[in-house]
């Protein structure tokens, strides 16, 4: 075991060799390299650039635009033809045009046809206002074809006057059209001395009349306010009587009467 005396050389031999190791230390340059420290890691935030409109060169043609629908209509289906039924055709269509005409028409498309008078101030005498069927119908051949003929007849007047009365025709009728009033009383009264005297309305629908030889006059009273049709005959007289009055032969008068309540 050492004792005081040999402990205290070996801790100043230690501590001198402590100091010359410091020294040579401190002599020896120390050098730093600046190191760049690295940037901490956070999220950039790089902004989106405004839209802008490109502009084309003037010598670019501008693009064309197209627009799609989003509601669109359904297509109109076209017409498909159907054949007719064996021994059927179409009814042509004959209004406005002459009664002869028409005749013509519908016998070419193997129709026969029928026609009743329409009293009518505004259309030619023998044009077609109507018809049944119509055109357009599928009808069996050969039947009938009903028509409504436009005739005028001379205006005939209310009151005292008379209206004479001339045949220039060897056979027919007398035709004349009154203005009525609904609910007025009115004597019909004609000393004209063939067939019948009759009042129609402007469709020719018999409303009333009498015997020229049993009677002379009858009162009537109109439903609606219209036109009507006086009807004298029918007649017949002899080409000599013809040609005896070139102007028409005289056959009496007519008178139309609004009698007073």
């Amino acid at each position: 075991m050492l004792g005081k005396s040999s402990v205290r050389p070996l801790l100043f031999i230690s501590l001198g060799l402590f100091m010359v190791a410091c020294r040579g230390a401190a002599e020896t340059p120390v050098s730093f390299t600046d190191t760049p420290i690295p940037p901490t890691s956070t999220e950039t935030f790089t902004p989106e650039p405004a839209t802008q409109t490109p502009t084309l060169p003037a010598d670019t043609p501008m693009p064309t635009i197209k627009f799609t629908a989003i509601d669109t209509l359904p297509p109109t289906p076209s017409p498909t033809s159907t054949e007719l039924p064996a021994g059927y055709r179409i009814v042509p269509d004959v209004v406005g045009m002459h009664y002869l005409d028409a005749r013509h028409v519908l016998y070419g498309a193997g129709f026969t046809f029928l026609y009743s008078d329409v009293f009518d101030l505004d259309q030619p005498f023998g044009t077609i206002l109507e018809q049944y069927p119509t055109a357009g119908t599928a009808v069996k051949t050969g039947e009938t074809i009903f028509l409504y003929r436009a005739f005028q007849a001379p205006g005939m007047w209310v009151g005292e006057k008379c209206r004479q009365l001339l045949i220039t025709t060897m056979s027919g009728r007398l035709l004349f059209g009154v203005y009525l009033h609904e609910g007025d009383v009115y004597e019909i009264k004609t000393d004209f001395r063939y067939g019948w005297t009759s009042i129609y309305d402007y469709r020719m629908v018999l409303l009333d009349e009498f015997d020229n030889k049993e009677e002379e006059h009858m009162v009537f009273i109109p439903e609606w306010t219209a036109w009507y049709v006086l009807s004298l005959g029918p007649y017949e007289v002899g080409q000599s009587d013809l040609d005896k009055y070139p102007d028409g032969v005289p056959s009496g008068c007519l008178w139309v009467y609004l009698i007073e309540e």
